[in-house]
């Protein structure tokens, strides 16, 4: 019985002082969907992060065939593209033919999980302008940040100030998840604009969430 009253309590004070930081390891499901002019693909999407330093995820289209997977590293991307066998490794700041839009580790943790007004200003040093609004700049980029009344992100831009291509996301439809005091949003879209070029458009919608239940993340096999 003392044994399992000192647990209790442990657990309490380690919720009461970590509270979603005590968040290590995160698995979603989703259905992908990438638009771009008349075309539009749709793929089975396993996303798997632990949350300090990497994000990966794996791509399933038609009949079931896993096309590629995709490791996100704090200062560098990798790609396994299984239909042709072929493997690139990229700086994570770079643009090319699968990452659209530059962004940085930071930007896709708030892209793909939940992120507060609090861990966003301190993450990008943002300055505050109303409750609602922040903004941060670095040399390279202009970023602004939009937030709920429960001080949760709910959209942002981000404007590439040397080629001037444009990121904006919409993160919606929040619902109740097991072991989360707060709400999780299952729908996350991307716009990006560059130019004298026609819109692409990614939307994320998540079928299932798992916490701290780590799994492996296959790569190269």
């Amino acid at each position: 019985m003392n044994k399992l009253f000192i647990l209790l309590i442990l657990i309490s004070f380690q919720n009461t002082i970590f509270g979603n930081d005590s968040i290590y390891f995160i698995k979603m499901k989703a259905e992908m969907t990438v638009s771009y002019m008349d075309q539009k693909e749709t793929y089975s999407t396993q996303i798997r992060s632990n949350l300090k330093d990497s994000i990966w995820m794996s791509f399933t289209g038609f009949m079931g065939i896993e096309g590629g997977r995709l490791l996100i590293m704090k200062d560098s991307i990798f790609l396994k593209n299984k239909i042709d066998n072929i493997f690139e490794a990229m700086d994570i700041k770079s643009e090319n033919q699968y990452i659209p839009f530059p962004l940085s580790f930071n930007d896709f943790k708030y892209i793909f999980f939940n992120c507060d007004k609090t861990k966003v200003n301190e993450i990008f040093k943002s300055k505050e302008i109303e409750d609602t609004l922040s903004v941060a700049e670095d040399s390279f980029t202009h970023r602004k940040f939009i937030f709920d009344t429960k001080n949760q992100i709910k959209s942002f831009q981000i404007l590439n100030k040397e080629s001037l291509n444009f990121c904006e996301g919409f993160i919606e439809t929040f619902k109740p998840i097991p072991n989360y005091k707060e709400n999780w949003a299952y729908n996350r879209r991307l716009k990006i604009v560059k130019q004298n070029e026609n819109p692409l458009e990614i939307i994320f919608n998540i079928e299932k969430i798992e916490l701290n239940n780590p799994q492996n993340m296959p790569f190269s096999r």
